[in-house]
């Protein structure tokens, strides 16, 4: 191959990598715009049952905690933040503390509302699926392929429904967030390994 043949070539490659960047960051923008214009809306809402914590400073403080570890996470697995497998490992595991230090936050032993814990991991298991799927519809193409985006997805989609569900849930017993909110991270952990492995497959057929 000549010269002008190579740099004709290289520039192809380099004008594909930007595109796919410039489309990773929309994506993520989109999300992130999305995603926090829907939190916002609910946030204005009065509490749907009484007796749960009040919406005050560390409510608030809470609800950020667990959307920046959801964006942060997210942006890992669209490759937004395209960073070497130990970075990324560590950003991710900065994402998932964010989301336990929110719950840790809502966590208030005096009050007592009791909320049945199979409805909450259904609600945030379908919340979390339903991110994943509009993710895997719009950008499925663009995720990052290693490492395997499948932990980082399953933290940003799941924090997005820890949010929801600290929106909607009045209880603030440890055991009931811990145990029935952040759960549904395992379900979705193994649903994006699916979604991941199923992607490449089309890509390789494609």
């Amino acid at each position: 191959m000549n010269a002008p043949s190579e740099r004709r070539a290289l520039g192809a490659i380099h004008a594909e990598l930007a595109a796919v960047r410039r489309r990773r960051v929309v994506v993520f923008v989109a999300y992130l715009f999305l995603t926090a214009a829907v939190l916002a809306a609910l946030s204005t809402v009065p509490a749907e049952a009484k007796g749960g914590a009040p919406r005050d400073g560390t409510w608030t403080a809470a609800l950020l905690l667990l959307f920046a570890g959801s964006g942060a996470a997210t942006a890992v697995a669209l490759g937004v933040l395209l960073v070497r497998r130990a970075a990324a490992y560590a950003i991710g595991g900065a994402a998932f503390a964010a989301l336990v230090a929110g719950l840790a936050l809502a966590v208030d032993p005096t009050f007592g509302v009791v909320v049945p814990a199979a409805r909450c991991f259904a609600f945030g298991t379908g919340v979390a699926a339903a991110v994943m799927l509009g993710l895997g519809v719009v950008s499925g193409r663009v995720w990052r392929r290693f490492p395997d985006p499948s932990l980082f997805l399953a933290i940003g989609v799941t924090g997005v429904a820890v949010a929801f569900l600290h929106l909607r849930c009045p209880s603030t017993d440890a055991l009931h967030l811990f145990g029935s909110h952040l759960t549904p991270i395992v379900v979705l952990y193994f649903a994006g390994r699916f979604a991941s492995r199923a992607r490449e497959r089309i890509l390789r057929e494609a």
